[in-house]
């Protein structure tokens, strides 16, 4: 029903308001945790969909949460689509919407999860390599995350670190 809902808006280019958002963003991050695959993938598609709608206005703060969770899960119809999903997203929202909930992974016990949030640090960082302005005012949060990877216990944190400070 919200993949419908969300296609009709997206065709129709109606304008959101930030309730229905809010709403929203907390609907699909409730699909991300349902322990069926098929919910999980569709609600990655629809996630990706409202992302590309309304780039500017989409927090996604806790569908990021739940995909970082998703993406290192062993069930791979589950984590794949959340990687996918993450990728797309780092590559659709500003860097704005994307730190603060990355910066957020490096305090997690899980090294998947910490290891994750530097893959997605370094991955934005590629994608906005052209517009640094896009990262003005984010430059610390991105140093520190940077730093963390890079003093991280777990080698594939330090790997990654290492890929985002040759950035």
């Amino acid at each position: 029903q919200v993949s419908a809902l969300v296609s009709k808006c997206c065709t129709a280019q109606l304008s959101l308001d930030a309730a229905f958002l809010h709403r929203l963003e907390n609907a699909l991050a409730a699909q991300l945790s349902d322990p069926r695959s098929q919910v999980v993938k569709l609600a990655c598609t629809v996630t990706t969909a409202v992302a590309r709608t309304v780039p500017e206005r989409f927090t996604a703060d806790a569908v990021l949460r739940t995909l970082i969770k998703l993406s290192y899960v062993t069930i791979k119809a589950m984590s794949e689509p959340s990687i996918e999903c993450l990728d797309a997203l780092v590559q659709i929202l500003p860097p704005a919407t994307l730190l603060p909930s990355l910066s957020e992974t490096q305090s997690d016990t899980h090294f998947q999860a910490r290891a994750r949030g530097c893959s997605l640090l370094a991955a934005v960082l590629v994608h906005n390599k052209g517009a640094p302005a896009t990262l003005r005012g984010y430059e610390a949060v991105a140093h520190g995350m940077l730093v963390c990877c890079l003093n991280d216990t777990n080698p594939e944190c330090r790997n990654k670190g290492r890929e985002g400070y040759t950035l």
